[in-house]
């Protein structure tokens, strides 16, 4: 089943997290890359932008490894590379950078 794909490179976006909220609680497979200054999000802190959301509605969320060395970068979030970007968006059913 392809997912839904959402790139997310600032922390204080609200409207990206409601729509990976919406996403999830539709049922959709979803993924969220973290990027530049969003690499410092952690578990603890995307629940709080995720009210509601049980762990089998959670996305996945993954961060783009090049970005993981910038300030504050702490959380052991999974890696990827931009090639492992690219390959995700390449089978997404949608996606959307914030």
């Amino acid at each position: 089943m392809a997912r839904d794909v959402h790139i997310i490179s600032r922390r204080d976006d609200a409207r990206a997290w409601s729509a990976v909220a919406s996403s999830c609680r539709q049922g959709r497979l979803t993924t969220v890359v973290l990027t530049g200054e969003a690499v410092r999000e952690t578990a603890s802190s995307i629940a709080d932008l995720l009210p509601g959301l049980g762990a089998e509605a959670a996305p996945v969320v993954v961060a783009l490894g090049p970005h993981l060395g910038s300030p504050g970068g702490g959380e052991s979030w999974e890696r990827t590379d931009y090639l492992g970007a690219v390959d995700l968006l390449a089978h997404s059913a949608a996606a959307v950078a914030w």
